[in-house]
């Protein structure tokens, strides 16, 4: 099982059939986007720093930064050789930064989080990266 998504061809039958495919295509590819490898060591991070007294924020920034760096840096790796990535390692870092605002804003940049921007701007991005073409 390939770890990046990549599109499948389209037939011109499966597009007029409008079948449930599709969205299960869709959540195929949001689950792709964010390794779960970068996402469970983000967030032991965040619980583990949380545990210290000082320079809490200062951890929380690299480790922010580290995470950024490291997803498209783990996508490439992983990535079926010949196959396009371009489109992916790019929506996957921003990805990344989206969801780390929405799970640990608080603690990062507290004077300029509120958690329903955080809802609101997960949702579009979930949308938006949705539509955004992973074959290139």
């Amino acid at each position: 099982m390939a770890r990046l998504y990549y599109e499948r061809p389209k037939t011109a039958a499966a597009l007029a059939s409008g079948s449930p495919q599709a969205l299960d295509e869709w959540a195929e590819k949001i689950t792709k986007l964010i390794p779960s490898e970068i996402v469970a060591g983000y967030l032991t991070l965040v619980g583990l720093i949380s545990k210290l007294t000082s320079n809490a924020r200062w951890w929380m920034w690299i480790s922010v930064g580290v995470c950024f760096v490291l997803t498209p840096l783990y996508l490439k790796k992983v990535a079926v050789p010949g196959k396009p990535i371009r489109n992916h390692l790019i929506v996957s870092a921003f990805g990344f930064i989206v969801w780390a605002y929405s799970v640990s804003g608080h603690l990062v940049v507290p004077n300029y989080y509120d958690a329903a921007v955080a809802s609101i701007v997960l949702v579009l991005f979930t949308l938006i990266s949705g539509v955004i073409p992973m074959d290139k």
